[in-house]
């Protein structure tokens, strides 16, 4: 079941009785009138209200029989009279995951599947660099699981990857000390990554969904919709979502391939980072090791 809460603000000229008529099947739970509760006294699935003279501020609350399944159309209630400056309003628990919404006017909007398409077409030119050995699926998996935490994460893990794929390429023919700071910087940077990675995977496996849910003052959990002009039935919205453990799964699974092909990444970054030399000798430590070879003695 769900409850929900109808509130209007009523201008009348004249006194008289009036209809609003829930959904079939909910229950009215409470009715006040200007903050005090008022008795309440129904017509099968309508409620009956007297109204007077001015404005009037009602509050209905009832229970309604439809759950929150994979999809959530909170059935229409006639109110018998067009209105303005409508809000619609849906909180969702900690327990679902968002995934869609959908309804007139102004309202939220899920940007999680926009980014989802910025992120394949990054991962497609990522893919086609030959500075290291991940694939375009490699990269897609990669960028969706580190789409939950700061884009300044993803950022630095493949920053990482690409200094480790640039080592590499890098000769023993330049000075030993920047030879020796590029290999302490790697170093530094491979840890920093990994560090990123482990908050990445944490955030997945116990933090909230990040769904880029925005529109209208909405949140994951909070969703508004405003309509200045409705008819005499409060507009139609639609909310698809899905239970937590099903992200948390998701996630799992993630936590569990990033494991897999970390593995490969750093034997492959390892390799990269002895090969020919861990580090070089300066010129002097080169001349004292050779005089000491030759059993020579120098002042140096």
């Amino acid at each position: 079941s769900s409850e929900a809460r109808l509130e209007l603000s009523l201008r009348s000229s004249q006194g008289g009785r009036h209809l609003l008529r829930l959904p079939r099947g909910a229950e009215p739970t409470r009715l006040s009138v200007d903050g005090q509760q008022w008795p309440l006294i129904t017509q099968g699935n309508a409620v009956d209200l007297a109204l007077t003279p001015g404005t009037q501020e009602i509050a209905l609350d009832w229970v309604a029989s439809e759950g929150l399944g994979l999809v959530y159309r909170p059935s229409p209630v006639g109110l018998g009279v067009a209105g303005v400056n409508a809000e619609t309003q849906v909180r969702l628990g900690a327990d679902r995951w968002l995934l869609w919404t959908s309804g007139p006017g102004i309202g939220p909007a899920v940007q999680f599947w926009g980014l989802l398409v910025v992120i394949a077409i990054i991962a497609l030119l990522l893919a086609r660099a030959r500075l290291t050995p991940l694939g375009f699926a490699d990269w897609l998996l990669l960028g969706v699981g580190l789409s939950q935490v700061s884009v300044w994460v993803g950022a630095l893990v493949v920053l990482w990857l690409f200094a480790l794929g640039a080592r590499r390429r890098l000769g023993t023919s330049i000075a030993p000390w920047r030879f020796n700071f590029t290999q302490v910087a790697l170093v530094g940077l491979t840890i920093i990554a990994l560090g990123a990675l482990l908050v990445a995977v944490q955030q997945g496996l116990l933090g909230s969904p990040s769904m880029q849910v925005a529109g209208n003052g909405s949140s994951a959990t909070e969703l508004n919709w405003y309509l200045d002009r409705n008819g005499e039935q409060t507009a139609p919205v639609s909310v698809i979502s899905a239970p937590i453990w099903i992200y948390r799964l998701l996630m799992l699974a993630w936590a569990l391939w990033l494991a897999w092909r970390l593995l490969d990444w750093l034997r492959w970054g390892w390799q990269g980072l002895i090969e020919p030399t861990p580090w070089l000798q300066s010129r002097r430590q080169v001349l004292k090791r050779k005089v000491s070879e030759q059993n020579l003695s120098i002042d140096l």
